[in-house]
């Protein structure tokens, strides 16, 4: 979900998501406070039967910290600025037999914020896994029930709900504050609903539902008294809601965004990244093929946490590193800095369109840079870019991740044009996250037309919003990627399919262990 700048008004906002356990935000008294005065200050007003009718409703930090001391639960917020503008407390629980339930208790937004994305980007991160058994929120809201059915492609169904009620109402009376065993449910065909005995103010609750309703969107939960709320669900066994392509591709389409959500989560860990322990054999091959000596110049394009680069720097070869994740490029001047590296420098810049007066020796471009882009000329801009920063009879190095071995393994094909709501089948996985194979076949599926590879990836470490992408990469024949280079002016010098664990050794296309495709240009 990342961090995003929005102009609202006359304000810029500059907003960040976090996410921490529960047991983490329980004993943290700043977050408290001002999780207690926002919600009193914000959540609306006690009804004619409330506590206090027409006053604000009011919680403690005492009783926030209360519904946060669980392993179980989590707080998801946003700031602005550092001011606390938006937070959801959820509940994700594993049931045995059934899988995880994740069920949002509490929600709310500061006024000023509101209809801004806060609310939603907050929710659709906590239903955003799609391998959950069931998704739901307990709420007197017709706009949350909306964008619970909303992030989850599923309509909230009383039917639904109801043959599912036993473990559901199990499951709140142990874990849900405002849950209990005298608790009231009204689960019929055509109503779901529950006596929370929270009096808010519901003046505005029949206008809400006209918003959301028409003949093509029906609401289907009933209605609501006062102290009553929806017992909303939705659960992964239901018909997804159809997507047309378009829906499908507004997705995905934000490819730049994607990639960087999905390169910045990625954890470029070499103990579990098995794919990132051959570093020291890799520049041995490199410095044999291209002749580099020491007190040569080399760049090293999209080069991550900067693996390549310090391992040329260890070798007295001047280096550049550029890399457009903030991230990747923190750590890599931090390991720097520790092992007091002299002649290395890496940049926060995006490779397609860097440019320098200096000249290298060779430019690397390593491990699907090229392919990172779905669109052709975006990955074109990259090797064009490897040209430029060139010096005369210089080499540029690539990787790319090979599709006919892709394809030959792959157990789901497809074309995106005429069968795109198939993506949806996908199972999700957290294999970027964990170990970087992304050539487990069960989890992509391959548009054999586009040579695109699809992927569900979940990233959940860390104190960032929960999130899950579909993300796309381009694989290449060796024909394309040699035409690629050869169309800005390279002439090919080696080409070879190789894998990972040894680039000497050389595989045929459809070898399920030539994952890469290895060139070797010269600018000449």
């Amino acid at each position: 979900m990342g961090d995003f700048v929005k102009e609202y008004g006359n304000m810029l906002l500059d907003i960040e998501y976090h996410c921490l356990p529960g047991v983490y935000a329980a004993v943290n008294q700043d977050l408290l406070s001002k999780c207690a005065d926002l919600y009193s200050n914000h959540y609306g007003k006690w009804g004619e039967k409330g506590v206090r009718p027409n006053e604000n409703i009011r919680l403690s930090e005492e009783r926030i910290s209360d519904w946060l001391e669980s392993e179980d639960v989590s707080i998801y917020y946003a700031t602005d600025q550092s001011e606390l503008i938006g937070y959801a407390i959820a509940l994700s629980r594993k049931e045995n037999n059934y899988g995880t339930v994740t069920w949002v208790t509490q929600l709310v937004v500061h006024k000023d914020y509101r209809q801004n994305g806060i609310a939603k980007n907050i929710l659709f991160s906590i239903w955003g896994f799609s391998n959950h058994f069931a998704w739901g929120i307990v709420s007197a809201n017709p706009y949350a029930v909306r964008a619970l059915e909303k992030a989850t492609r599923r309509r909230a169904m009383p039917v639904r709900i109801k043959k599912n009620a036993v473990k559901l109402r199990n499951i709140g009376r142990k874990n849900v504050p405002f849950i209990n065993d005298d608790t009231v449910f009204r689960i019929t065909h055509d109503s779901s609903t529950v006596n929370t005995e929270f009096f808010v103010d519901h003046s505005d609750t029949e206008q809400m539902l006209r918003n959301v309703t028409n003949h093509d969107i029906p609401w289907c939960l009933g209605k609501i008294e006062d102290g009553w709320e929806w017992f909303a669900f939705t659960f992964r066994d239901q018909e997804q809601i159809s997507l047309s392509n378009e829906e499908i591709e507004n997705m995905i389409a934000t490819s730049d965004s994607v990639v960087r959500q999905a390169y910045a989560r990625m954890d470029l860990d070499a103990t579990k990244q098995k794919w990132m322990r051959h570093t020291s054999a890799e520049i041995d091959y490199v410095i044999e093929k291209t002749g580099l000596c020491a007190r040569d110049f080399v760049y090293d394009l999209g080069c991550g946490t900067g693996r390549h680069s310090i391992e040329l720097s260890k070798r007295d070869i001047e280096v550049t590193g550029i890399d457009y994740i903030t991230g990747n490029v923190k750590e890599a001047n931090r390991v720097i800095q520790e092992k007091a590296l002299e002649g290395i420098q890496i940049y926060e810049e995006d490779c397609r369109s860097y440019r320098s007066d200096k000249k290298a020796a060779v430019v690397l471009c390593l491990y699907d840079v090229v392919g990172s882009f779905a669109i052709d000329h975006e990955n074109e801009r990259i090797i064009n870019t490897a040209y430029q920063l060139l010096a005369q009879n210089g080499f540029a190095v690539f990787t790319v991740m090979n599709y006919e071995s892709t394809a030959a393994n792959a157990v789901n094909t497809f074309t995106f044009d005429e069968e795109a709501d198939r993506l949806l089948e996908l199972p999700a996985s957290n294999i970027m996250e964990e170990s970087g194979n992304v050539f487990q076949s069960e989890y992509y599926m391959v548009d054999t037309k586009s040579h695109l590879v699809y992927r569900k990836e979940q990233f959940s470490k860390g104190f960032q919003l929960p999130v899950e992408l579909i993300v796309r990469d381009r694989r290449f024949t060796m024909q394309e990627i040699t035409a690629m280079c050869k169309k800005v002016g390279f002439t090919i010098v080696e080409e070879k399919y190789v894998n990972a664990s040894d680039w000497r050794k050389e595989y045929t296309a459809t070898d399920p262990r030539a994952k890469e495709i290895l060139v070797i240009c010269q600018k000449v």
